[in-house]
């Protein structure tokens, strides 16, 4: 036994800093070495030694092994982290394996994170982007999308939502993409539906007018797709309306011409049924099929009426084609009807007469196939039969002109030789006698050109004959007028004007001579008489009127009370009365005339002051204008035109409440004003265009912003475009309203989109704070459900990307999901401190219930067989403990052993009570078992071996020490009930 523990190797050393420094010595070439690396790597109870070993065995595939099935979950995280490193190397991972570890997919946390940190992964872009699409949700794959992903990358995951046959690259279970082709092949407008939602989001995210583009033309190809199923029912459905419609038809040839082209519609129509069920596929086709039979049926009960109506039809056109025909022949005997020749007249006749007896020929053949197709329309027939009659009526007429043509063509000779004369005449009864004799030979029949000629004649005539009378009832007319107008002259009293008004109808009157009418001529003799007996009656009647105008006037002069408009009009008024009595030259009637003006201007005297005043006022107006045209030379040598413009609109102001002036001088001082104005505007006008110049130009920028593709950058831009539109000046009364309103429209419309885009933002937030809530619900349900370390397994890495999440959420979004995401990594700690403390607690159950067995007994009660389950649970040193105190027969011969190995180790010294105050001192502070002198030695040995640098044993080590020291005496038990309080596997004080 001492030589068992002279030689025991280092790798087997209780102590794990032992076993680890060990490790550095083993070979890995040599295969022995190589196996116990491996044991240590796999099997080792302490993390440090089973990394230091997979770090001396170097192998990525080790370090794959140890991450999947390592039970220590800080040998996996080691693992994890250098298999992402190694994974990076192709010295250390192929092309080969690497591609074939990515697809396999085994381990998706892992994959996840080369998803977002491998270079190497990126690429092998379609590699990379088939993984994402099979591991990422929805929120992670936008992250990879937005993060990682190059062009075409993009392009491949927009086409995986897009293609409704991508199943196999697309995970149906829990991830952000799904196919649900069926059978046969129908698209679920649900998933359709989903897609175009999830596509419209990546649209969000795209700055690339190009992908943006492209995603334009796939949402527009999944909309098209996802509205397929309803548009084949609707034109199937339609198609089969029009196929009923069709049956109830009862034209034959309209379901002839119809019928075959919803047949090749129907058709045409048939490959789309892949986006219907086959139970709707089947009842449309079913419909459609006893549809088609029902129009067949239809069509073929109306062919004998169809047929018979075609015969009827072929007929009528028979007769037309006749009647066409005939039509030229009756054109050339107009022809000769119309002609003065008779050369081969005789030929002709005899020709067109063959024509005519040809046709009649045809017509009763057409005649006899009437009447030999009985079952045809009685209407139709009897239409045609009327046609029949007609065109032999027109052939009857048709052979009397061919026969009378000889006797024609005479009289048109004759005819022709009359118009002639009757052309040359103007005598009134030579042109009555030629008339008698040409309407004679008209009634006889002629050509058409000399009846028309003829006709010409007589019209121009007549026209002529309309003009004379129209001259003479025109003349007498504006007699008349002229005579009633010097009538009413003479009775208001204006003599002068009656008498210059009789002059000229007497000279009308004398113009029309004998074609006077008689009602003229009386009414000429009434006038005629009113003249002369006017001179008579001027003196007459204004001797008496004179007089009194002049008092009235003289009145008027007199009346001080009466407006000086009032009086101005009456002053007028009287003095045109007065006027219109004319001068008698008499001495009477000078006298008269001197009083009448003495007496209007002292009537107008006060008329004379009060237009003085205008005067004055008008005088004052204009001095006002000329001093508003020294202002604006005044300011004709500023330079600032806003300060300009202001003084123009003040000036103008002035120049518009300008009172009343003689109007050629307001005329002259307008066209002053507007000489000096006119370039001080052209000033102020140039100022104006230039700011509205520079306004249209931020208007033009605004407008382009319209169109800017990131939108918080526009809204910005915007901003700084107001504040510039601020420091513009006026740019005048018509434009600059108008610039205004068109800017002020054109940033709303940026503000809009901000807005649209804030709210998308929001949305895309919200989704996103949603989906991290429910992976944190799942997270939680599967930490509770968890009843062992393998089913915790991977959900360090969820929680990590979670967190990752949380973190990149808004403020407001992050605060409350972080609290979540807090609780949900303190449950995960909580259960893996839970299940450590259970598989601690198991781990020491079955250490000490072999202890307990009868096993380490001096008198070995339990065979090997019976603890052979526990010692197969526990760890390579405790299995080599037992093994090892299982020798020993007492504590005497275990503890020589521990001195003879371990010299300089206080341990080697202690019995199982001082491991037992031991364990006490290190695991509790001394706090369990009561104080004794024994307990106070090993107090002050274990404060020496720290002093001098000797490594104290943690719990394991302590447990180890303790089963080192043999088989279990009778005095032991009590030690061991101590012991095992003090690991917590019963209570202190039953100790």
């Amino acid at each position: 036994m001492i030589f068992k523990r002279l030689f025991q190797k280092a790798h087997a050393h209780p102590d794990p800093a032992k076993r680890e420094e060990a490790v550095g010595k083993l070979n890995v070439s040599d295969e022995r070495d190589k196996q116990i690396l491996h044991e240590l790597a796999f099997n080792d109870d302490a993390a440090s030694v089973s990394i230091r070993a997979l770090h001396a065995l170097d192998s990525f595939t080790l370090w794959l092994k140890a991450f999947e099935a390592h039970l220590n979950p800080k040998v996996q995280q080691r693992a994890k982290t250098q298999v992402l490193a190694l994974i990076e190397q192709p010295q250390s991972v192929d092309d080969v394996l690497f591609t074939d570890i990515v697809k396999q997919g085994k381990h998706s946390a892992l994959l996840k994170e080369m998803l977002f940190n491998s270079a190497r992964l990126q690429h092998h872009a379609q590699l990379a982007v088939n993984l994402a699409l099979k591991l990422c949700a929805e929120n992670e794959l936008r992250q990879y999308y937005i993060q990682i992903a190059n062009d075409e990358q993009r392009r491949s995951i927009i086409n995986a939502f897009c293609d409704d046959k991508s199943g196999a690259a697309r995970d149906t279970s829990n991830h952000a993409t799904s196919n649900h082709a069926t059978s046969n092949h129908a698209t679920s407008n649900h998933t359709i539906s989903a897609d175009i939602k999830a596509i419209k989001r990546f649209k969000k995210l795209e700055n690339s007018p190009d992908l943006a583009v492209y995603i334009e033309e796939k949402l527009y190809e999944l909309e098209q797709r996802a509205a397929m199923p309803s548009k084949v029912k609707a034109t199937a459905t339609l198609l089969n309306s029009r196929l009923l419609a069709l049956s109830d038809m009862v034209d034959y040839e309209s379901i002839e011409g119809q019928k075959q082209a919803l047949f090749n519609e129907f058709d045409a129509l048939k490959p789309d049924f892949i986006y219907l069920s086959e139970a709707e596929a089947g009842e449309i086709s079913a419909k459609y099929l006893k549809l088609k039979e029902k129009v067949e049926k239809r069509q073929a009960s109306l062919e004998p009426a169809y047929m018979a109506q075609k015969h009827l039809n072929a007929t009528a056109d028979a007769i037309s084609d006749v009647e066409l025909r005939a039509k030229t022949i009756f054109q050339q005997i107009n022809i000769l009807n119309n002609t003065d020749e008779s050369t081969q007249l005789d030929s002709q006749v005899e020709l067109l007469s063959r024509a005519v007896e040809d046709l009649r020929l045809e017509l009763n053949d057409i005649e006899r196939s009437i009447e030999q197709n009985p079952g045809q329309s009685q209407s139709g027939v009897a239409s045609n039969k009327a046609s029949l009659s007609a065109l032999v009526r027109k052939f009857d007429s048709a052979e009397r002109d061919l026969n009378a043509l000889p006797e024609r063509i005479a009289r048109n000779g004759e005819l022709e030789r009359l118009l002639s004369q009757i052309k040359q005449t103007d005598e009134g009864h030579e042109f009555e006698r030629l008339s008698v004799q040409i309407e004679a030979l008209v009634r006889l029949g002629c050509s058409a050109r000399h009846k028309a000629s003829w006709d010409a004649i007589k019209q121009e005539h007549a026209k002529a004959q309309a003009n004379e009378k129209a001259q003479l009832i025109s003349a007498e007319k504006r007699c008349f007028a002229k005579l009633k107008a010097c009538s009413n002259m003479i009775e208001q009293g204006k003599f002068k004007a009656a008498m210059a008004t009789y002059s000229a109808a007497a000279a009308l009157y004398d113009e029309l001579n004998t074609e006077a009418s008689a009602s003229l001529t009386h009414r000429f003799e009434q006038v005629q008489q009113k003249v002369s007996e006017l001179k008579d009656w001027q003196s007459y009647i204004a001797t008496p009127r004179k007089p009194e105008i002049i008092s009235a006037v003289s009145e008027l002069a007199n009346n001080s009370d009466i407006d000086i408009d009032q009086r101005a009009a009456l002053v007028k008024q009287y003095r045109g009365e007065y006027s219109s009595l004319g001068k008698l030259n008499t001495p009477d009637d000078d006298k008269l005339n001197t009083a009448f003006e003495e007496a209007i201007e002292r009537a107008f005297a006060p008329c004379r002051e009060y237009f003085a005043e205008l005067d004055k006022a008008r005088e004052q107006n204009l001095s006002k204008g000329k001093q508003i045209l020294e202002a604006l030379d005044a300011i004709a040598t500023l330079d600032d035109a806003q300060i300009l413009s202001k003084q123009l609109a003040s000036i103008g102001g002035q120049y518009r409440k300008l009172g009343n002036m003689q109007q050629k001088a307001r005329s002259q001082l307008h066209k002053q004003y507007l000489a000096k104005l006119r370039p001080l505007q052209a000033k102020v006008d140039a100022f104006y265009q230039a700011n509205a110049a520079a306004k249209q130009k931020l208007l033009d920028a605004a407008l382009a912003l319209s169109s800017h593709e990131n939108v918080d950058e526009a809204a910005s831009q915007a901003k700084a475009l107001q504040t510039k539109w601020k420091n513009i000046a006026y740019a005048g009364r018509q434009q600059d309203q108008a610039l205004w309103q068109q800017f002020r429209q054109a940033n709303d419309a940026v503000f809009a989109r901000l807005s649209q885009s804030i709210n998308a933002q929001k949305q895309v937030d919200n989704e996103q704070a949603n989906d991290i809530e429910l992976s944190i619900k799942g997270v939680n349900e599967q930490i509770a459900k968890a009843e062992s370390f393998s089913d915790l397994k991977g959900l360090e890495s969820k929680v990590d990307e979670l967190k990752a999440s949380v973190a990149s959420l808004p403020t407001d979004k992050k605060s409350r999901i972080a609290a979540k995401c807090k609780s949900m990594e303190s449950a995960l700690a909580d259960k893996n401190k839970r299940f450590e403390q259970d598989k601690s607690a198991q781990r020491l159950n079955a250490i000490f219930s072999v202890l307990e067995s009868g096993y380490m007994q001096a008198s070995q009660t339990a065979s090997q067989e019976d603890v052979s389950t526990s010692l197969a649970s526990m760890s390579a040193q405790f299995r080599q403990a037992f093994d090892y105190a299982s020798q020993f027969v007492n504590e005497d011969e275990s503890n020589n052993a521990d001195k003879s190995t371990e010299q300089g180790d206080i341990f080697a010294d202690f019995t199982r009570a001082d491991i037992t105050h031991a364990a006490d001192i290190l695991l509790h502070d001394g706090k369990i078992t009561p104080d004794s002198a024994d307990k106070k030695r090993v107090q002050l040995s274990l404060m020496a071996a720290k002093l001098e640098g000797q490594s104290l044993r943690d719990a394991d080590g302590l447990l180890i020490e303790w089963i080192s020291k043999g088989r279990l005496q009778a005095n032991d038990f009590a030690q061991l009930n101590i012991l095992k309080s003090l690991f917590g596997l019963s209570d202190p004080t039953e100790s």
